[in-house]
Parts: C-alpha cells; sequence; structure tokens
C-alpha cells in the first residue's frame, strides 16, 4: 500500500531562518507524519505529555523531555492536554553550528542509524531552558534575534545533546515492546486486535498492559486506538482512497463507530479533516 508523506521545505518559510512555537493544547491534538529537507528541529514538552513516533519507534515525550529532530528523520506527534515547543532552524544554523562543533561531534547526532538524541532536562536547568525559549519568541529577527537564536542552540546543544548532562532516555522503552509496536506500525494490511497484540508480544495480558502503562502511560486498547487513527488520518491526506475503504483499512468494522471515534479525536469528521488540514500542508 503507496502512502505519500508531505516533506516540509525550509525555502517554504521564505527569508526565515528559524522559528520558534510553543503550543498548550487541552483538546486531542494529531499532526501526521512527515519529514524535513534543510529543515532541523529542537522540540521540547513543558507540561503534560505526547507520543512522538519518530522513524517508526514510538516516544514517551513528556515533561522535561527534549527531542532533537533531524533532517530527514520520520516523525509524527498526538496527544492532548500537553504544552510544548518546537523550534525549528534551516540548514545554515546547521552548517554554522558545525563549524564550530566540529564535523566529528555533529556527525555522531544525526548518523542516519543512530535514534534521534532524546534526552530528560535536569529539573535545575527547566528554568533557563524556558527562559531562553520565551525570550526567543518575544524578539523579532534581526542582528539581536540571530544572537539570541545562535545563544540558545549552543546552549541546547552544549549542556544536553553533546555533554551527556540530561539523561538519555533513547532506550527507555524494553527492547521487545519497541519491537512490539514497530511491528504494529510496520503492518500495512491490518492492524491487530488487543488479543492479537498479546500473543504478538510472548508475554502474558496483564505483563503487556502494566509495561504499556508504565512506559507510553496508556493502555494496549488506547495505544490500538492511537495506531489506527493516525494511520486514517495519514491515508486520509496522503491517499484518495474513499473514507469507506480507509475505514477498512484501518481495522474498522463498523463505519459509524469509526465516525465517531474520528470525530472524538480530531473534532471533524474525516471527510472534513481531509479538507482542511490537506488544504493547510499540501
Amino acid at each position: 500500500m503507496f502512502m505519500s508523506m508531505k516533506i516540509f521545505e525550509w525555502r517554504d518559510y521564505g527569508r526565515k531562518e528559524y522559528l520558534v512555537h510553543s503550543y498548550n493544547l487541552d483538546s486531542p491534538y494529531s499532526f501526521p507524519l512527515h519529514s524535513h529537507r534543510n529543515h532541523w528541529e529542537v522540540v521540547y514538552c513543558e507540561q503534560g505529555q505526547f507520543h512522538h513516533e519518530v522513524n517508526g519507534s514510538l516516544y514517551s515525550h513528556s515533561e522535561g523531555r527534549l527531542m532533537f529532530i533531524r533532517e530527514n528523520d520520520r516523525h509524527l506527534l498526538k496527544g492532548r492536554d500537553f504544552r510544548y515547543s518546537n523550534i525549528a532552524f534551516s540548514g545554515a544554523w546547521m552548517d554554522v553550528f558545525r563549524r564550530i562543533a566540529g564535523d566529528e561531534l555533529i556527525e555522531s547526532l544525526i548518523r542516519p542509524d543512530r535514534k534521534p538524541p532524546y534526552v530528560a532536562v535536569p529539573q535545575a536547568s527547566r528554568t533557563e531552558l524556558e527562559r531562553l525559549i520565551r525570550s526567543l519568541r518575544s524578539t523579532g529577527m534581526g542582528s539581536r534575534g540571530d544572537l539570541k537564536f545562535s545563544r540558545f542552540l549552543h546552549y541546547v546543544f552544549d549542556s544536553f545533546f553533546l555533554s551527556g548532562s540530561g539523561d538519555d532516555l533513547s532506550d527507555n522503552i524494553p527492547l521487545w515492546l519497541r519491537e512490539l509496536m514497530q511491528s504494529v506500525i510496520e503492518e500495512e494490511n491490518r492492524i491487530p486486535t488487543i488479543d492479537e497484540l498479546v500473543e504478538k508480544s510472548c508475554r502474558c495480558a496483564e505483563h503487556v498492559s502494566r509495561s504499556f502503562r508504565k512506559y507510553l502511560g496508556i493502555s494496549p486498547t488506547a495505544y490500538l486506538k492511537d495506531v489506527k487513527l493516525n494511520r486514517a488520518s495519514e491515508l486520509l491526506l496522503g491517499t484518495n482512497y474513499p473514507v469507506k475503504e480507509i475505514c477498512y483499512l484501518c481495522s474498522y468494522d463498523n463505519a459509524n463507530y469509526f465516525h465517531r471515534q474520528f470525530r472524538e479525536r480530531f473534532a471533524m469528521t474525516p471527510l472534513e479533516y481531509r479538507r482542511n488540514l490537506g488544504r493547510r500542508i499540501h
């Protein structure tokens, strides 16, 4: 099953060389699978928790967690009742930082075979990090803004991604659970039922349920629901398949139930989602 994926190119943003956005989300939110070209991001969760899928691996991105999204990383995020900041910048800034930090250090972060740098910012450092983000938001473009952004970039990389002062969380989810989620994500023809998920894990249902709640903060049932609705959102934006076919491809036996769940998550019908969001990202 072929499905297109949006690729955001930095040139789409005009003359800007960096963008700082903060979001306070108290209703269900989902941003579909996408990648970047000449485009890098630092993602920081200030409050609450959301699910962040990067290159097929799922991360429970909770308060105080910081992640570096590299060019060509494929990612999506979803959740509700959380606040996060996204600091995006062009390849020109990455080139500047590479010249200062050196090729060897930067290559250690951006190798395709390495998971995205993902750390827990120490409690004592969060106030300063959040102050810098607020300062960037309040400063316009120009030489003063560039100076502040340069300081921010150096602080984040030197303090957390390169120094190891933050707790590395790239491997916080057990291998068996990562492989289980990977198998669900890579299955194109259908999404397993809860019983099939437990069988795939080769563990008892109670252990699977405890592990999902411990490492992801949700139940296995809620996880499968997320996978279904996320896949439906991707198909709505990336294909011309009729909604009825998407319902079937996402393992929904009842179209009314699918529409109800979709509206609860995205606050709009599948067709409204395709018309509204499809227009915005294509």
